[in-house]
């Protein structure tokens, strides 16, 4: 039986896991590289022939839900953070009168909370209604080590996050802070830590070149790309002599990874939904 997978490339592998050892009352086991990577494809295919149509529907919906690999996610630090035990007891209905008091009565409005793994909670606000321009979902991404929350920036996000989750999330929501993306945690990420055997492969460095510091013409960014490219340049200086002076030709504002991707005025960007990328993460925003 031909079963299509494709729904299934940016599934986390823990969720997935967790989904189908409760299904089939087991430990699934897959290697954290992806559903479909080729450590996982086959057995993830049987694992998929074994359900039922019920259940291959669940996971298509729920896939569509955890489409958050090519949004771009607003930091936002947490005070006084309540126990994660509390949080999963919030009630299932929300009372959006104050947000949408002419089409309140036509939503029902659901919250839910799922384990993306150990470093990461997806809380998804659904609005369910008859009229399909009021039907949308709500995401945000909690990461209670560092008591940060990573919002999706869509309309009524900001009001649902202060008026609704924070109550249930901190013992202080009042004082909730966004924490926007600076050039010096670009710069740490990219340099850090001093010793170059030990630093995260950049894969994405973007610099803003500004006339009025540069002098430069016609340009308002250079971008450069590669497995590697802070050692790819201390290289190609060091054994052609080429000197790159744009590296400090303006600042750095954007700088990625193949697990994730950070700049100035958009916030993060998350390439894969794995428990690594999810430590890796962590640790950078818990520099600011």
């Amino acid at each position: 039986m031909d079963i299509d997978t494709s729904y299934l490339d940016q599934f986390p592998t823990y969720v997935f896991s967790e989904i189908i050892g409760k299904w089939q009352n087991t430990s699934i086991k897959l290697e954290p590289n992806g559903l479909l990577s080729a450590e996982n494809l086959e057995k993830t295919q049987n694992i998929l022939e074994s359900l039922s149509s019920n259940r291959l529907n669940h996971l298509q919906k729920l896939a569509g839900i955890l489409t958050l690999t090519n949004v771009w996610w607003q930091v936002y630090q947490l005070s006084n953070p309540l126990s994660l035990s509390k949080i999963r007891l919030r009630p299932r209905t929300i009372d959006l009168v104050k947000l949408l008091p002419n089409d309140a009565s036509k939503i029902t409005a659901k919250f839910s909370v799922i384990d993306l793994c150990e470093h990461a909670l997806l809380l998804v606000i659904e609005f369910s209604s008859r009229t399909r321009s009021l039907r949308d979902n709500y995401r945000f991404i909690y990461l209670p080590s560092i008591n940060k929350i990573l919002l999706e920036m869509k309309p009524l996000a900001e009001p649902l996050l202060k008026e609704e989750l924070l109550p249930y999330l901190s013992s202080t929501p009042e004082k909730v802070s966004s924490k926007p993306i600076r050039a010096r945690l670009i710069k740490k990420l990219a340099i850090s830590p001093d010793d170059p055997q030990h630093r995260l492969n950049i894969s994405f460095l973007k610099i803003r070149i500004s006339l009025e510091t540069s002098g430069i013409e016609g340009l308002q960014h250079i971008i450069i790309e590669g497995e590697n490219v802070i050692r790819g340049v201390e290289t190609l200086e060091q054994r052609h002599e080429i000197s790159l002076k744009f590296m400090d030709s303006g600042p750095w504002v954007g700088v990625g990874t193949t697990d994730f991707h950070i700049e100035i005025q958009k916030g993060v960007k998350i390439h894969q939904l794995e428990t690594d990328t999810f430590m890796r993460l962590n640790t950078v925003l818990n520099w600011y």
